[in-house]
Formats: structure tokens, C-alpha cells, sequence
């Protein structure tokens, strides 16, 4: 939290902004709180671009979560993404942009098959009835 004086302002920078391609079209988001008190955050405000088209979005995210899964995504491109905390005094300083690329259509696709020929096999009987 920021401070001016005795007043308070708008919030401090959320940190450790990570993001994890889970598969072709989402990318899921975690960050850590900004330092202080974090009852005045009304919101964290997302954004993100594609490498490709540079179509820009703007997510609200309502606290307490400091996670967010970005769907609807493109296959193997670059997304831009930042992210900053809002208090009802405004928002605060975004974070370092980062950088997370989507899996590549058919390796996510692959991910799957074998996640669900784990569980074919996991529920499988002893005796060979399924």
C-alpha cells in the first residue's frame, strides 16, 4: 500500500505475476499480494495482448483470488501480460509485463490423451472388467 502522509492511496505493485500454459488456448495466472494491508483492494486488473493481432483485453479479477485462468487463447503465441491492484483511491503500478506462450495445438492434445489413458488404466479392475 501506498501512502501519502497520513493518507491512504492507491495500492502497491502485486508480486511474483507467474503464468503457466496448461494447454493450446489457456494459460493459467498466479500472483502474490501486494505488501500491506490488502483489505482496501477492491480489484486486480489483467491485461493482455497476443503477439499476432496486439487485440487488447482487460480482465477484472475480485480479491480474495490471486489467480485467474486466460481462456479462449490462439495456439502457440506469445501473450503480453501485466497486472495491478485497484483500491476505491485508484489503481496502483502494474507489474513488469511478462511473457507466456500457449502449448501448440497437438501437444496439448497429447497431454490429454495420455491424462485420460491414465485414468482408463488407473480404473481398471483386477480382474480385467471395466
Amino acid at each position: 500500500m501506498v501512502k501519502l502522509g497520513s493518507a491512504v492511496a492507491v495500492p502497491g505493485q502485486p508480486s511474483n505475476l507467474q503464468g503457466v500454459p496448461v494447454s493450446a488456448s489457456e494459460i493459467r495466472l498466479s500472483w502474490d499480494h501486494p505488501a500491506g494491508p490488502s483489505d482496501s483492494i477492491v480489484s486486480y486488473e489483467l491485461y493482455y495482448n497476443e503477439s499476432l493481432q496486439r487485440r487488447n483485453v482487460h480482465v477484472t479479477v475480485s480479491p480474495p483470488v490471486n489467480t485467474y485462468l486466460m481462456a479462449d487463447l490462439s495456439p502457440d503465441t506469445v501473450y503480453h501480460i501485466r497486472l495491478s491492484a485497484r483500491s476505491l483511491r485508484g489503481e496502483g503500478v502494474p507489474t513488469a509485463t511478462i511473457q507466456v506462450r500457449t502449448m501448440e495445438y497437438g501437444i496439448s492434445s497429447l497431454l490429454d490423451l495420455r491424462s485420460t489413458l491414465w485414468y482408463f488404466v488407473q480404473t481398471r479392475h483386477p480382474n480385467g472388467n471395466y
